[in-house]
């Protein structure tokens, strides 16, 4: 009923509104009358999702790292610091929302797509269509934002399904609300932190448990030299659609570790930059680093009221 509009298809992700221009396309969609099933996860929330990453990090996980005895040690201690740090799903909110234009036809496909993985694009369209992947053509575009969003296929298979359906090129635009709530997300992740200071407030052991979905357990990176420590990791996924974001596990296991080092320095009652100098001992390149942004920033000069100034290092890939 709404002027503009050619077609309404269902699609394996939804219903499809076709139509001359995206504004009318809009229109039609919003005078859609659906009934969804909201599926097992339609009482999820973040609540939820920090309840059940907290308790899995109760739970004895698989180590991913141990040297020496940092239980014993620990149990032994009279100086325990403590911490828990979450860290929630993310978007990746690329400047260019998700879209892609495809044109199926019997002996071919071509598609037009933003895409950090052209050959999953060809794959996923020859898979829909039935065409050998030779008779794919992916035209690639410029990215407006990428940063792992773009290497899934969700927004090509659409804009393929429906060309498909109504036989003519077809121009996929998500809104930015499909965007945001239709994304892959930067999994979330709990931390469990544990570290022992000896009487001159220099870390013995230490001992770190991150639970959350596969991606958020990787880049656990721990270049400090203490006698003592365990890493384990335990995989437990709320049923949120998670991706790569950025520099992926490492985004936020960085935040863990490093916040957690100031919380020592911070009870050592030292300077966080010192502190962590003396414990990379055995990490030059790191102490380099380390060095050389606390000398351009003017580490240590006087600020002006109301100004911080905080320092970290991490390795990634």
């Amino acid at each position: 009923a709404v002027p503009g509009v050619r077609h309404v298809v269902r699609i394996e992700s939804g219903v499809a509104v076709v139509a001359d221009n995206f504004w009318a396309a809009q229109r039609g969609r919003d005078a859609l009358r659906l009934t969804w099933n909201p599926g097992k996860n339609a009482m999820l929330d973040s609540a939820a999702i920090s309840q059940q990453l907290r308790a899995a990090a109760e739970r004895e996980g698989t180590t991913v790292r141990n040297e020496g005895d940092s239980a014993t040690t620990l149990d032994k201690s009279t100086r325990v610091i403590e911490a828990m740090y979450e860290t929630p799903y993310l978007a990746h909110a690329c400047m260019e929302p998700m879209n892609c234009t495809a044109h199926v036809r019997t002996d071919g496909c071509d598609v037009w797509v933003p895409t950090q993985a052209q050959s999953g694009a060809r794959d996923a369209a020859a898979k829909i269509t039935g065409l050998p992947t030779s008779a794919v053509r992916v035209h690639t575009t410029f990215l407006g934002g990428g940063f792992g969003r773009r290497l899934r296929q969700d927004f090509v298979t659409e804009a393929v399904a429906v060309s498909k359906a109504v036989g003519r090129p077809v121009k996929v635009l998500w809104t930015r609300v499909d965007d945001i709530r239709h994304g892959f997300y930067r999994p979330a992740n709990c931390t469990r932190m544990r570290a022992a200071l000896d009487a001159q407030a220099i870390p013995t052991a230490w001992f770190q448990r991150v639970a959350g979905p596969k991606s958020a357990l990787s880049g656990i990176h721990v270049p400090y030299a203490i006698p003592n420590l365990r890493v384990e990791k335990i995989e437990h996924d709320p049923g949120i659609p998670s991706g790569p974001w950025r520099s992926v596990g490492a985004s936020q296991n960085a935040f863990s570790v490093e916040c957690f080092i100031d919380e020592l320095a911070h009870a050592a009652g030292q300077d966080p930059l010192a502190f962590r100098l003396r414990l990379l001992a055995d990490s030059p390149r790191h102490r380099g680093v380390l060095q050389l942004a606390a000398d351009k920033a003017g580490w240590g000069r006087a600020l002006p009221a109301g100004y911080g100034r905080g320092i970290a290092v991490y390795h990634s890939y």
